[in-house]
């Protein structure tokens, strides 16, 4: 940090220094331009032409421009000439580069053009609070600052020594010597949310809560953990500014489509490739692909070259059996509602590792037996780790490509089991079926759920 750098009185960090490209002193870490500032900034520059340095003199910054200074005029003698009042010129720049930023970052993150631009219009919201609020400190408008959402400590009503705490209005009223306010004066009391700030070192975090926000708002299927992965922040610091800018923009956002997300889940782990069986050799991948012309192993030679990622259609990502039984048995789970109290991830990363062994026996088996090694050891062992040559995929794997915690996975995972091991308790087979094999039965159950529930619906 600037040894030269002055003390911020928005965040209360020495963070404010010179911005060269922007004309004027802002904050490094939050974006704000000091009203001090704001006019003129004194520095010291050098004679182009003579090669020393010359007196300094008052350098006009963006809330003036470069024209209001005379060139060789020294401390007081220089000559103001306001351009701009209010430091617009700094804020739409500053606006610009952000938008750019945001554009990347949608397309980083792969959305659509409606969420970048309900996006781009949630941050053009943002910056135009905040020239209303520069406008108020300007003129020394206190209520017009506080209508412009500028205040940066909001009063809660909700404490324990305020209205409507614990404390009874009778107990108040003894404290503090009076009657306890109406609802109409403590509405009257309420100030809005503070105003998100812009800029600053966490600029990409907070432009990665507005794209998260705008998602949530389109009903798109973006999580707090991917956008957090591309901005390299911490979820939950990406959660708290979402928070605060939701609030301040007013926003009701609707809730997770499980579904959709565990779906995306499915069909990106099958374009990734990890579900397929790699074969251990080029001599191996060079007879598949004979096998599949109807070649000679000699001819193969001739045809074409197969490469690590190869690009699949949508509708074959769709046909493909990983998704095909991962969007029945997400049905099911949601119209019984096992998946309740539990995030999106952790659903995707369970539902995804019972189709998984659903669709490969061998991996059902070892994993089954894995576990019951790791009983009798007495070690927390992980079953699904076991390698064969069907769709295998450690927990860990797993975990990570759906961003959730391998023993939540776990957890999750037995639950819906044991669910299914319930649902088959009713039927003829019911006997026969326990934890380690229900998920070969798996089509059999949806099918027999899907009768009876349309049973119950007719009576």
């Amino acid at each position: 940090m600037d040894s030269e750098a002055e003390l911020c009185t928005r965040c209360s960090t020495y963070s404010v220094s010179y911005d060269y490209g922007a004309s004027c002193c802002v904050c490094q870490n939050c974006g704000f331009v000091p009203p001090q500032h704001e006019f003129v900034e004194y520095r010291e520059i050098a004679d182009a032409q003579q090669g020393h340095a010359v007196g300094g003199h008052f350098a006009v910054t963006a809330a003036y421009g470069t024209e209001g200074v005379q060139p060789h005029a020294t401390g007081v003698a220089a000559t103001l000439h306001p351009v701009d009042s209010n430091g617009a010129n700094a804020r739409a720049r500053r606006q610009r580069l952000e938008l750019g930023d945001l554009e990347r970052l949608a397309a980083t993150l792969r959305l659509p053009g409606p969420v970048t631009q309900l996006a781009a219009g949630f941050l053009g919201r943002i910056h135009e609070a905040a020239s209303e609020a520069a406008t108020a400190r300007r003129y020394g408008d206190d209520d017009a600052e506080v209508e412009a959402g500028a205040s940066a400590v909001v009063g809660d009503y909700n404490a324990d020594d305020s209205w409507g705490g614990p404390r009874t209005g009778e107990e108040n009223a003894d404290r503090r010597g009076k009657a306890p306010p109406d609802s109409a004066a403590r509405d009257s009391r309420r100030v809005p949310p503070p105003r998100p700030c812009t800029g600053g070192q966490q600029s990409s975090a907070r432009l990665g809560a507005l794209l998260y926000l705008a998602a949530r708002s389109e009903r798109s299927t973006l999580t707090l953990a991917e956008v957090a992965m591309a901005t390299c922040t911490d979820m939950y610091r990406v959660g708290e500014m979402a928070r605060q800018q939701a609030a301040f923009l007013q926003l009701s956002l609707p809730s997770v489509d499980v579904e959709r997300f565990v779906m995306r889940m499915a069909r990106e782990l099958v374009a990734s490739g990890q579900t397929s069986p790699q074969p251990a050799t080029a001599a191996e991948v060079r007879a598949g692909v004979a096998a599949e012309a109807e070649l000679d192993p000699e001819a193969a030679d001739a045809a074409p070259e197969v490469t690590a990622t190869m690009p699949v259609s949508a509708a074959a990502l769709w046909s493909h059996p990983l998704v095909r039984k991962t969007s029945q048995l997400t049905e099911l789970v949601v119209r019984k509602g096992w998946h309740e109290g539990r995030s999106p991830r952790t659903v995707a990363g369970a539902l995804l590792s019972i189709c998984l062994d659903a669709l490969s026996p061998k991996r059902e088996v070892a994993a089954a037996g894995a576990a019951a090694r790791a009983a009798g050891a007495g070690s927390g062992g992980d079953g699904i780790n076991a390698s064969n040559s069907g769709m295998s995929l450690s927990t860990a794997q797993l975990s990570r490509t759906t961003m959730c915690a391998a023993s939540q996975l776990l957890e999750l995972k037995q639950e819906i089991l044991g669910h299914l091991v319930r649902l088959a308790a009713t039927l003829p087979f019911g006997p026969l079926v326990g934890l380690t094999n229900v998920a070969t039965y798996l089509d059999v159950l949806i099918a027999a759920d899907t009768v009876m529930e349309g049973i119950h619906q007719q009576q």
